[in-house]
């Protein structure tokens, strides 16, 4: 009868993102860096950045590139991926609500952009509803996406507004269809 294979403590695995998970036994109850649940006993520790996951369900949804990692092969002449460094350290209070907010999600940091959105394709991004006024201190400036997508594709872009909210479709030349999807279903 074959078995599941366990991690056992001294085990140390690297994943694609650089980290160096050990599996440990918690003193104390800590939060996962990816769920934010209360870890009990068992945890994925990263050697390097010191993440703290649950060892079960949540080492596949880490998005975070482990920084120790890509800090020591920048030091070893290696630039790699531009778009998987970790952000730059937020400048002002709105930034690091806006991070907070994003709970550890990708982020796309270029051009001097730091905007909640992900590049599925070279064609197809996937972001949050754009705000304008307070909203906008914690999620996507509307202006912000209107400026990022005119520098990066100019009028070659159409966006599917899937929320039931609207916003003004000026800013982004008219070229908007809303389909109106409730919130939460």
């Amino acid at each position: 009868q074959e078995s599941e294979p366990s991690i056992e403590e001294t085990d140390i695995v690297v994943d694609g993102l650089g980290h160096c998970w050990k599996a440990v036994s918690l003193i104390k109850p800590c939060s996962c860096e990816v769920c934010n649940d209360i870890i009990w006993s068992s945890s994925l520790t990263c050697q390097e950045c010191q993440m703290i996951i649950h060892v079960d369900k949540c080492q596949e949804q880490v998005t975070k590139v482990c920084p120790d990692t890509t800090n020591k092969s920048q030091q070893n002449g290696d630039l790699g991926n531009p778009r998987s460094d970790p952000p730059p350290p937020p400048k002002g209070i709105q930034e690091i609500v806006r991070r907070q907010v994003s709970k550890g999600r990708n982020r796309y940091v270029d051009d001097g952009f730091d905007l909640d959105l992900s590049y599925i394709t070279e064609r197809i991004i996937a972001m949050s509803f754009p705000a304008s006024g307070v909203e906008s201190a914690y999620r996507n400036s509307l202006k912000d996406v209107a400026k990022m997508l005119k520098t990066r594709h100019e009028e070659n872009y159409l966006i599917f507004n899937l929320s039931e909210r609207s916003y003004d479709i000026t800013r982004f030349n008219n070229q908007v269809l809303d389909f109106g999807w409730p919130d939460h279903l």
